[in-house]
């Protein structure tokens, strides 16, 4: 994809910070937003159903537009749809509190996902973009640790402004705002969205279906994960705040994890790597009912599972810019998102059936157990795995 973008190495840096602000920016605007619906969903007394589906509403909007974002941007620009993008979003988040119901808020939700998926995937093509095939690995954990950074910053700015309020909902709304601020700048930079993405975005999933489980398994376990694991603590008898804590040290645990698995990423096998990721995220949500009620185990089990869940995505990104160079890769990514999205649409919906029907515990319950297909994926394509060469390293 780097062939669709020549610049000079001072423009390459620039629009490499500008696209790594506004990751961060967006980070703590989407780390906000699905916990505080969440949180003021329960403590108002909805049920783990409703909440499931509204948190659920975004990255379904994410799965239905991202086959329209090319056409998006051949009418009006690149840099003009992700403006855009954040308008749709901000609005919608200022909409919820004077309209507080479930289904209103699905369709709020809903509308918020269509900004988020033009900002998302845009930004990710920006980013591949300016990468190159030496750097492509740092460049991509760089750009997932600012993420989960914001990630981690999101919550807290909700235990800040108070779960009982609803100034979250608009300090959300003026962060989407001005996380276009740097793209903005560096305005002269912008990619072309390559013509051959959606033929490519068929045939990524008939030549890499495992990374594409991945992508999968990744969704519907970040999206479980943020989403109920403050209501998880607060039926397991804490309150809101100390939900919003759990959450807070769950994203910590990645943040920290990336730099170690960054590192790895050059130094062995990806796919490896990838697939040990998967069993420790397997192993670290059985183990969460076993220690919780323990104060020394506990918090380093949430920061392993945050860490590793949060590695697959990043782990599989870079996978996919090894396999899919060029133009591909850009067809690649959007097909690894859509799977993504629909592991994120699946994620809440399920869980919270589950917690309905086992109680709190069925959430670390699915998320343990819908790693086991995607093991079993792996064994028995394994003869192949072997037969491929190894990943180069950047």
């Amino acid at each position: 994809m780097s062939e669709t973008l020549t610049l000079a190495p001072a423009q390459r840096i620039r629009a490499l910070v500008a696209i790594l602000t506004t990751a961060f920016l967006a980070g703590v605007a989407m780390g906000s937003a699905m916990p505080m619906v969440a949180i003021a969903m329960e403590v108002r007394g909805e049920s783990a159903v409703a909440i499931g589906w509204v948190s659920a509403a975004a990255p379904i909007a994410v799965l239905v537009t991202s086959p329209f974002i090319p056409g998006i941007v051949d009418r009006i620009g690149l840099l003009p749809a992700i403006i855009g993008g954040a308008v749709i979003t901000a609005t919608a988040f200022c909409a919820m509190p004077t309209l507080f119901d479930p289904v209103i808020w699905f369709v709020l939700r809903f509308v918020t996902g269509v900004g988020i998926a033009i900002e998302w995937i845009l930004g990710e093509t920006w980013i591949n973009a300016v990468a190159t095939s030496r750097n492509r690995g740092r460049v991509v954990m760089l750009y997932t640790l600012l993420l989960t950074v914001g990630f981690l910053v999101g919550p807290l700015l909700s235990r800040y402004f108070g779960v009982d309020s609803w100034l979250p909902f608009y300090v959300a709304s003026g962060v989407i705002a001005l996380s276009v601020v740097p793209l903005v700048v560096a305005r002269d930079c912008a990619p072309v969205l390559p013509e051959s993405a959606r033929r490519a975005f068929a045939s990524s999933f008939r030549s890499a279906p495992l990374i594409m489980s991945v992508a999968f398994v990744a969704g519907f376990t970040d999206a479980a994960q943020v989403s109920f694991l403050p209501v998880y603590a607060v039926r397991m008898g804490l309150p809101p705040e100390s939900g919003l804590v759990m959450l807070t040290v769950l994203i910590a645990g990645s943040c920290f994890l990336l730099v170690l698995i960054g590192w790895l990423a050059d130094r062995m096998n990806r796919r490896r790597l990838l697939l040990i990721c998967v069993a420790a995220t397997s192993a670290s949500g059985a183990l969460l009912p076993l220690v919780f009620d323990s104060p020394y185990l506990v918090w380093p089990v949430l920061a392993l599972w945050g860490g590793v869940t949060f590695s697959l995505y990043s782990v599989a990104l870079v996978i996919i810019g090894d396999r899919f160079p060029g133009a591909a890769l850009a067809g690649a990514s959007a097909a690894f998102i859509a799977t993504f999205e629909i592991g994120g649409v699946s994620g809440p919906v399920i869980v919270g059936y589950a917690v309905e029907r086992m109680g709190p515990n069925g959430m670390p319950a699915v998320l343990a157990a819908i790693c086991m297909p995607l093991l079993v994926l792996a064994w028995l394509r394994r003869g192949r795995s072997q037969a491929e060469p190894e990943e180069a390293s950047p």
